[in-house]
């Protein structure tokens, strides 16, 4: 394989992170057709949307909103009066002032706000009308595009100097996109590469003076890498025609279409998309993950929500006041969040418990004391104090968590354990009986959870089920916890909800003794027992294990559920299917189960999966799947096992239980195709993303053997990408290693030495006239394995005036 790297010619190329996690953001929504006037407000990440404004902002349409992320929000709208309506706030929207006056602001309606920085805000509008201040609303120029006469709908800008501005076409048919260099005293007309076939830009987004993005009809996706002089389309056949469009760093990219939603990660080389709903008007994504859009309707304004970078959606407002919700702006929240302290040990708590020292005795006072986006932090021990009805209904907890925050311990699951109790009368499930936890809000990570109880009867959703963990009608998610010896009617270690990298084990209920009903990501069930589904019942299990799990009737690792990537195995069920009963199953290992009949499954329908007997399917086997050591419960794949790629790619599958990315080329055959069961069979010697690299390699240094951009990225910022790294078998992470020359003698004989490795080959060439830059070997130097250590070549003549090279490539 001939891949070089140079000595002293290394290109570092620098990936671009992102940081994706749970947001606390603020936000402002505008909208038209509105007989009480003012603009929507959340504070609670969009969950909870107010109006604000009322008595101070004008009975007419607001149509442009924008906010610099330091409490500074500026709105703009129709004509008020004998000028256009531009507002202020400076505290988040508390309070609001009109801005300029008849002579500064012109009387036309305004469409669009930008605010590049607290000082500096650009605006258009009608019949060509662009507005801007560069001393936070003080003073304000009208700089209208000069012989413009239609609305300009679109505006970006870098600093009071340099903006672009959009609107639909002139009357000699040429789109309205323009640009200024000097604070709107002069306008150029661009018209270069896509722009000529557009009708009109709607939209406009810069990541600097530079790149730009452009966005319309009939569908138009622009992007410029030169400020605009030139212009490239990068869309593809299903795009619609776009509203607007946002940036997030340099390669993240959102569009706000009719009828859906468009995003790419890679600069619009590649784009996803989410049918939404017809005139999806304004996008924001504040942290590249959590998106907000919203919906112009007549009979009502729409806001929706995507927590995962624009998977799922969900609405979050909808109201028939406003006719037209027209522009949203979202931002993260200017107040830090609190951290709280909790300490079972602490002799003087204190409220707000902001240190050790004052921590609280209780988790639950913590969390009273904590508003949304805190963290609740705990430190070791055995929390069994304090009760907690749970919200409207009557079984008791141990600790209820409704508002959006993180409750996490100090040191994991082993040191810090919350523990419920059984009705002191039935010594199980009762009146008195204390569940662990109830949530519908939040995280919880870092527990064990033991000893939960529930009651007997009542509600089925709030009194008798997830001794453990209940997340009914809620978005709470629970992570790294363990959840054992609880109990329920149903769900006796958790019901509903989502759970990430938990454990359940010893559990038992009637239904689900593990789980009921609930989304469970990477995690192990064993041991558990029911009358049906001992590890889960009415479940969507993914990259999960299932051993030793017990059922009285059927299902004694599932029970009607739904399986992607799982194993199970040593289940057992009285009645019928030990493994599985019901459900369906895909790229699963069903093996070595027991039952009174149909002992590995009944019922269930499978797909690339390994089970027998063999049930009807596209790619099921019943080959062995050998384990690589069952007594251990260490059920990873042997190299020989024929579930090895044998699986199909399932979108929502991205890793395996152990964390290791999927789909791995398992066999080394060019082919990285995702495996049967839980893990996925890390091959050394493979190269699944094609990178150059091989998987043995990214995955010591925490790489991604699956995606291909790592390999332009630098892990120790040193002169050398990781690829470069893997060729010279250097090492990524220390930013003293990278392929360099040591020294150069310059007595005769002339030597270039440098550091070498036994496994690459080396070679130096030389060149009479650079200007030519024809490069040949040295005789003699190369190309040779090098020694391990320092090393040296000679060049052929000291005397002669020639450059010289050193390369290294793979062996």
């Amino acid at each position: 394989m001939k891949c070089w790297m140079i000595a002293g010619a290394v290109v570092v190329m620098g990936l671009t992170a992102s940081v994706w996690g749970d947001g606390h953001f603020d936000g402002w929504v505008c909208g038209g057709s509105d007989t009480n006037g003012g603009i929507l407000l959340a504070t609670t990440n969009g969950t909870e949307w107010a109006r604000q404004g009322v008595g101070q902002l004008p009975m007419v349409d607001l149509s442009g909103v924008c906010s610099s992320g330091t409490g500074n929000v500026w709105v703009v709208g129709s004509v008020e009066g004998a000028y256009a309506a531009v507002y202020y706030s400076p505290d988040n929207g508390a309070s609001w002032s009109r801005q300029g006056n008849a002579s500064s602001l012109p009387p036309q309606d305004l469409r669009k706000v930008c605010v590049v920085e607290t000082n500096i805000v650009w605006a258009v509008g009608d019949t060509g009308a662009v507005v801007r201040t560069v001393d936070a609303g003080v003073t304000w120029a009208s700089v209208p595009v000069s012989g413009y006469f239609n609305a300009l709908q679109g505006v970006a800008a870098v600093d009071g100097q340099t903006a672009w501005v959009s609107g639909s076409s002139n009357n000699l048919g040429q789109c309205g996109l323009f640009k200024t260099t000097d604070g709107g005293v002069n306008w150029t007309l661009l018209t270069n590469g896509g722009v000529a076939h557009t009708e009109h830009i709607l939209g406009l987004a810069a990541v600097d003076a530079n790149h730009v993005w452009a966005i319309g009809g009939e569908e138009t996706f622009l992007y410029s890498t030169n400020g605009g002089a030139y212009w490239e389309t990068r869309h593809h056949d299903t795009m619609k025609d776009g509203n607007e469009i946002y940036t997030f760093g340099t390669n993240q990219v959102y569009a706000a279409c009719d009828a859906a939603v468009f995003w790419s990660v890679d600069n619009g080389a590649t784009w996803t998309n989410r049918n939404l709903w017809e005139y999806t008007m304004d996008i924001s994504a504040p942290d590249g993950t959590n998106i907000w859009a919203v919906r112009m309707n007549y009979d009502g304004g729409q806001i929706y929500h995507s927590p995962d970078g624009g998977i799922t959606w969900t609405s979050q407002y909808e109201n028939a006041d406003f006719d037209h919700l027209f522009t949203l702006s979202m931002k993260w929240r200017e107040d830090p969040p609190a951290i709280l302290y909790v300490d079972a040990g602490s002799t003087t708590p204190v409220v707000p418990y902001d240190s050790w020292a004052t921590a609280a005795v209780t988790i639950q006072d913590a969390v009273d004391a904590a508003t949304d986006g805190d963290t609740v932090r705990v430190t070791n021990g055995v929390y069994d104090a304090g009760t907690r009805v749970t919200p409207g209904y009557a079984c008791l907890n141990r600790v209820v968590i409704t508002n959006d925050i993180a409750v996490e311990s100090v040191n994991g699951p082993e040191a810090t354990t919350i523990v419920g109790a059984p009705d002191p009368v039935t010594l199980g499930l009762g009146t008195n009986a204390v569940r662990g936890v109830f949530m519908t809000a939040g995280r919880l990570s870092g527990f064990t959870v033991t000893h939960g109880y529930t009651q007997g009867s009542g509600s089925t959703n709030y009194n008798r089920s997830g001794g453990g963990i209940n997340l009914y009608g809620g978005s709470g998610r629970v992570s790294n916890c363990l959840l054992t010896s609880n109990s329920a009617v149903f769900g006796g270690g958790s019901y509903h909800g989502v759970l990430h990298d938990c454990r359940l084990s010893g559990n038992s209920a009637s239904s689900g003794g593990g789980s009921f009903s609930g989304t469970l990501n990477r995690c192990i069930l064993s041991g558990n027992m029911a009358g049906n589904g001992g590890g889960s019942e009415y479940g969507l299990l993914n990259n999960c294990l299932l051993i030793g799990n017990t059922s009285q009737s059927w299902g004694g690792g599932s029970y009607n559920s739904v399986l992607n990537n799982c194993t199970l195995f040593g289940n057992s069920a009285i009645t019928s299917g030990g493994g599985s009963y019901l459900g369906a199953l895909n790229n699963c290992i069903v093996y070595s189960n027991t039952a009174g009949s149909n002992p590995n499954w009944q019922a269930s329908d499978f797909s690339y999966s390994c089970t027998t007997p063999l049930p009807s399917g596209d790619g099921n086997i019943t080959n062995d799947p050998q384990f690589a050591e069952t007594g251990s419960s260490d059920f990873h794949l042997q190299p020989t096992s024929p579930c090895i790629d044998a699986g199909t790619h399932l979108a929502a599958i991205t890793d395996a239980l152990d964390g290791m990315p999927r789909p791995l080329d398992g066999t080394d055959d060019g082919n990285a195709i995702t495996d049967m069961g839980c893990y996925e069979r890390l091959n050394r010697a493979a190269d699944s993303d094609g990178d150059i690299m091989r998987d043995g390699f990214e995955s010591d240094y925490g790489l991604d053997p699956t995606d291909p951009a790592d390999a332009v990225g630098n892990l120790d910022g040193d002169p050398a990408d990781n690829r470069s790294e893997y060729i010279a078998d250097t090492d990524p992470t220390n930013a003293a290693s990278f392929f360099q020359l040591s020294a150069v003698s310059n007595q005769p004989p002339m030597r270039i030495y440098f550091l070498s490795s036994t496994n690459r080959h080396y070679t130096l060439e030389e060149c009479s006239n650079l200007t030519d830059d024809v490069w040949t070997p040295v005789p003699g130097q190369g190309p040779r394995m090098g020694t391990g250590g320092l090393d040296w070549m000679q060049p052929s003549n000291a005397l002669r005036m020639d450059a010289y090279r050193l390369g290294v490539r793979l062996p």
